[in-house]
């Protein structure tokens, strides 16, 4: 169980949801048709897999559901994520991805800082949690796009522990066009 910190409590999960709807709603902003026909509108990503799949000591099926906004750059979107395992544990956070091209291909690095509750899974040392990924895809004719995903959660060492974990996902995103 995670030690308890001044201004979290059992709410964390409701206040956390609500964060992640707040980042959703400002991130998005109004969506014109001609941005989802030219790929360039907001994407919304469900995706399953392994976490803990490296040290394989509290291993868990992994859900995910993210939020990327239209562009705020060339290749840069705004992220808004929420991880559940199956033993109960719950990542939700707001951070950046960029997406590199390579014609029908693309890599996707995104940093995502959010609040991670345990639940009846791994401790993870500290409630604050940074997510790191690679994520590499490819789009399907019509836009959706398909993707194979290796992300690290870790606290920075901001906690008295930081063991870290890795999750091995694959995720199907939809929302845009080529």
């Amino acid at each position: 169980m995670l030690p308890p910190v001044p201004g979290m409590d059992d709410r964390l999960p409701r206040h956390a949801l609500l964060l992640l709807l707040t980042a959703c709603l400002l991130a998005s902003g109004p969506v014109q048709a001609s941005e989802l026909e030219l790929g360039r509108g907001p994407t919304f990503v469900a995706g399953t897999g392994w976490f803990d799949c490296n040290r394989r000591r509290d291993q868990a099926a992994e859900f995910r559901l993210e939020y990327r906004s239209r562009p705020l750059a060339p290749g840069l979107r705004a992220v808004a994520a929420t991880v559940a395992t199956t033993d109960g544990s719950l990542f939700v956070g707001t951070g950046v991805a960029f997406e590199l091209r390579l014609g029908r291909w693309d890599v996707t690095p995104t940093f995502v800082p959010g609040v991670y509750r345990q639940g009846d899974g791994r401790d993870l040392g500290y409630p604050l949690e940074f997510r790191s990924q690679l994520e590499i895809g490819h789009r399907l004719r019509g836009g959706p796009r398909i993707a194979v995903a290796f992300s690290h959660l870790s606290n920075a060492g901001l906690g008295s522990r930081n063991p870290g974990q890795e999750s091995l996902t694959i995720n199907y995103e939809w929302g845009r066009s080529r």
